[in-house]
């Protein structure tokens, strides 16, 4: 909870928060204390009292406090985010896809559904590997993944399956519906271009889905029908 608090209100808040808490904590505690021992309403000065100590002690130590503790939780959360990131495309890196895609499997196989998978191969990224370099061909690769990702569905998953290529998950999607998906996409990546120096490079793809059946029992099958598939649209285009 004071995780959760801390990343949605920052240390300054929380720590005016704690301040006031103390300090009501404290007048109460003042107040029943001084009725228990001597059976009289405290005074001005004793009130005055409760409240002034929690209000200058409270906000040194509980900024502080406060302050590590929302910098180490930022810390972890970027760790986190790093472990499941691609660092070159910014999308989900192949592990954590895997990872996510089974628990999908795992529950679409006990309570029913359907999902499809695509897989994403770019015809000619060793192409412009070897006419531009390997830093032109990472920047190429970065602006795939950021038209993979303006084109993903909310409820999809998109990762770098590897090299150059990438891996969709598509959440309640069957053959027709992964089909029109894969259609438009392959239409968006080919009006797309990167501009490099005074050369325009039109990117190219060659894209094969599968969906889940009752048939299948594990992930890998899946993985590798679309990447079959995916291939048999390259070796059509005598790739």
């Amino acid at each position: 909870m004071l995780r959760k608090s801390l990343l949605k209100y920052g240390a300054i808040k929380l720590t005016i928060a704690f301040t006031v808490f103390t300090m009501v904590v404290s007048v109460v505690i003042t107040i029943l204390v001084n009725l228990l021992f001597t059976n009289e309403w405290v005074g001005f000065s004793g009130l005055f009292i409760s409240i002034l100590v929690p209000a200058l002690i409270t906000p040194t130590f509980a900024s502080v406090q406060l302050t590590l503790m929302s910098q180490l939780y930022e810390a972890e959360e970027k760790l986190q985010k790093q472990a499941i990131t691609d660092d070159l495309t910014q999308t989900y890196n192949r592990r954590y896809f895997i990872e996510l895609a089974e628990k999908i499997l795992d529950r679409v196989q006990k309570e029913g559904g359907k999902f499809s998978i695509i897989i994403l191969d770019m015809d000619n990224f060793k192409q412009i590997n070897d006419t531009y370099g390997h830093l032109i061909g990472d920047q190429m690769l970065r602006h795939f993944g950021e038209i993979c990702r303006d084109f993903l569905p909310d409820t999809a998953l998109l990762a770098r399956y590897g090299g150059d290529e990438f891996v969709f998950l598509l959440r309640d999607s069957d053959s027709i519906e992964v089909n029109k998906y894969t259609e438009t996409l392959r239409q968006v990546i080919s009006q797309t271009y990167l501009q490099i120096g005074q050369d325009k490079i039109t990117l190219r793809a060659s894209l094969g889905s599968a969906t889940f059946n009752p048939h299948i029992s594990d992930l890998d099958t899946l993985l590798a029908q679309a990447d079959e598939a995916m291939y048999d649209e390259k070796r059509k285009k005598g790739r």
